[in-house]
């Protein structure tokens, strides 16, 4: 979706934190960043993560230490962070969308388990794997869409969403998500329109169109890069 804010992370490498990888003696070094590992991870994929890593700029802003394990078809992620860093909500959706992006370019779609760790590579926290959402481009606009949306209403919701000017114009990022018989379509605003009036009867204006539209429910939420929701837009 977005290249990761990983900066206010800041990742610890102490002299003695050896000593805590046990039997985790295969490790591969990227820039200042070490990956440790075991079997059955390979080397390859191993290579593929640290590239990855690399290219996203979060093996470059600090010494960063991680751990890859797999048990069966599932991978553990586990970098090791500095204390309370679970506790901010937006770190926990950086690393679920961290995950999400390893699983489906580097580990063939398979299931990724984020796991926080001290300086001895102790779990403090662990984020249950979320896959990524589909992605079209409409324009300029980002369009994402969950496995609940079929070709057929995601066709019908972009043309629409065009020639009412909401999307392709702009760089602009929406994701169109569906709870039962309701469509809830999120679009990424700027934070000084969040309160904006004209915004929000805007939105609030599209959702009653396309609800005739389309014949069924549509809510318009008003979210933040990470599309977590702002504001709802009540028809």
């Amino acid at each position: 979706m977005k290249k990761y804010t990983l900066q206010f992370i800041a990742l610890i490498l102490i002299t003695n934190f050896l000593c805590a990888c046990g039997d985790m003696n295969k490790k591969e070094k990227f820039g200042d960043g070490l990956i440790y590992y075991k079997a059955p991870v390979t080397k390859e994929e191993v290579r593929k993560l640290g590239e990855f890593l690399m290219a996203e700029r979060i093996i470059k802003e600090d010494i960063i230490v991680f751990q890859l394990l797999k048990d069966e078809d599932v991978y553990y992620f586990r970098p090791m962070v500095e204390k309370n860093v679970e506790k901010d909500p937006k770190n926990i959706e950086v690393f679920k969308q961290l995950a999400g992006d390893i699983s489906q370019k580097i580990l063939g779609n398979k299931e990724v388990i984020v796991q926080l760790c001290n300086s001895k590579f102790k779990t403090v926290f662990q984020i249950p794997f979320s896959p990524l959402p589909q992605k079209v481009q409409v324009g300029k606009t980002d369009v994402y869409f969950e496995s609940s949306i079929s070709q057929n209403e995601l066709s019908r919701m972009n043309g629409y969403l065009s020639k009412q000017g909401f999307i392709g114009e702009k760089k602009s990022s929406i994701l169109i998500t569906k709870q039962f018989d309701k469509y809830i379509l999120k679009f990424v605003v700027n934070p000084k329109y969040y309160e904006d009036s004209t915004t929000l009867a805007s939105f609030s204006m599209l959702g009653k169109l396309m609800t005739k539209h389309l014949d069924q429910d549509v809510e318009i939420h008003i979210c933040d890069k990470y599309f977590k929701t702002i504001q709802s837009c009540k028809n």
